[in-house]
């Protein structure tokens, strides 16, 4: 509704998204993943969060995909 768009015309998102310059969910994710990653880095090491970065944790495997790193999550820049 907000660009005169509706589903009969049948456009890709990516092209709404372009007219409105959104970016993509994707992109806002990473962005805001990379700024709590600088925040946490800026931070006194005494933190208990700045302390929990290099600390392995033991203990039973769950069902399913294992929760991302942060080397998964933010590649290249550790």
């Amino acid at each position: 509704m907000m660009c005169n768009v509706s589903l009969e015309d049948r456009l890709r998102f990516d092209e709404i998204r372009g007219r409105l310059n959104l970016e993509s969910i994707r992109k806002c994710v990473q962005n805001r993943r990379l700024y709590w990653f600088s925040h946490i880095e800026r931070m006194d090491k005494s933190f208990w969060i700045s302390r929990c970065k290099a600390v392995e944790v033991s203990g039973s495997v769950g069902r399913g995909r294992p929760k991302k790193t942060w080397e998964e999550v933010i590649p290249g820049v550790l």
